[in-house]
């Protein structure tokens, strides 16, 4: 198969490393893959064998520039035999656009919960839901879970959708540790972009409500970067927590933190699903995570890892506090046993493709 990926940047975040994750998979299985990232940005290392392009610079607005990508991109939408929109709303009304005008089939990948997600565009949520809405219901649809699924269905009116559940590839392979943090201290991750959805304002207030002889037992690595890093280091600045706290940039190789890591902490207030935890699953290392509906499909509270209430600080110090007490081995056991499901990601996400070409054709 010929595929085209369309997605906005390939900056840092866990929907680029699974794209590539299904990029570099089928090109291993002899396919022509071409990945069009929106904007001049790039975090990853892409294969040689993968057609990468980049449209226009990172600070140029995608709206704006709407007819010259259109006009871009339809090079590569010509040449392919499906176009897969691997993002949310402005991606995927291009990827819808770009199928139509050229009689391409098309997958659309939805990555997030769209009723959370859509609060983020708050002067254009009624466009947004009814484009969305539009889109969903005359396209194929693929998730990462049943939360989203549900999610997309209960409120975006969309009807008669071809909507497939398929979860993120994972890597069950446990690397060698490389030394990289104070083994007498007990090591505290959070990893991902440093954006409000990720919510590690609240980790920080957390931890001053410590007792002293927890905090200073601790130490909290904070691996991402984003929009949110001067906020969040004036917070600890005002809350003299700077001794506690290190802040790491981002890292293309983040296994080798949370593999060395003692408890993992994710307390977004909306998600997909949470490759992280499944990275933390992975490398035997504790997760403690809020309580949102698509963390909650991977994390059983108490019996693969912590869950605390969505956005109460109160509860996230009890939790933390429950963490640092006991012996959670079990949890951490029956975390990595629970990642077997996810061996044959890759090729289900081929036969997806295939059956949609294959589909396609019959009707055309």
């Amino acid at each position: 198969m010929k595929i085209l990926f369309i997605i906005d940047t390939m900056s840092t975040g866990g929907a680029q490393k699974v794209l590539l994750s299904h990029c570099e998979y089928l090109v291993k299985c002899s396919h022509q893959v071409t990945l069009v990232s929106l904007k001049k940005i790039n975090k990853h290392k892409i294969s040689d064998k993968i057609n990468y392009v980049e449209l226009i610079d990172l600070n140029e607005k995608i709206t704006t520039n709407i007819f010259s990508i259109l006009q871009e991109l339809s090079i590569y939408v010509k040449q392919v035999e499906i176009i897969v929109g691997f993002s949310d709303f402005i991606v995927n009304y291009i990827a819808y656009l770009s199928a139509k005008v050229y009689d391409k089939p098309l997958l659309i990948c939805v990555r997030n919960q769209l009723s959370k997600q859509i609060e983020t565009y708050p002067q254009h949520t009624e466009i947004n839901k009814d484009l969305m809405s539009f889109i969903l219901s005359n396209s194929n649809v693929l998730v990462q879970s049943e939360v989203i699924k549900k999610d997309m269905l209960d409120n975006f009116n969309i009807k008669n959708a071809k909507v497939t559940v398929l979860a993120n590839p994972i890597s069950m392979k446990i690397i060698k540790p490389k030394n990289i943090f104070d083994s007498h201290k007990k090591n505290i991750v959070v990893v991902g972009r440093l954006s409000i959805q990720k919510n590690i304002l609240l980790i920080i207030k957390a931890l001053p409500l410590l007792k002293k002889e927890y905090l200073e037992r601790l130490c909290l690595h904070i691996i991402g970067d984003g929009d949110e890093h001067t906020k969040l280091e004036k917070e600890i600045n005002s809350l003299n927590l700077n001794k506690y706290i290190k802040f790491h940039g981002y890292k293309k190789e983040i296994l080798p933190y949370i593999n060395e890591a003692d408890i993992m902490i994710l307390a977004s207030r909306f998600e997909g699903q949470p490759n992280v935890i499944l990275e933390a699953f992975s490398q035997n290392t504790l997760v403690l995570a809020s309580d949102i509906e698509p963390i909650k499909e991977l994390v059983n509270d108490n019996e693969n890892g912590v869950l605390f209430k969505d956005n109460d600080v109160n509860s996230l110090v009890s939790k933390l506090v429950y963490c640092l007490d006991n012996d959670l081995n079990k949890l951490v056991k029956n975390a990595y046993t629970s990642l077997e499901r996810y061996g044959d990601v890759h090729h289900k996400f081929e036969n997806i493709l295939k059956n949609i070409v294959s589909d396609y054709e019959k009707k055309n």
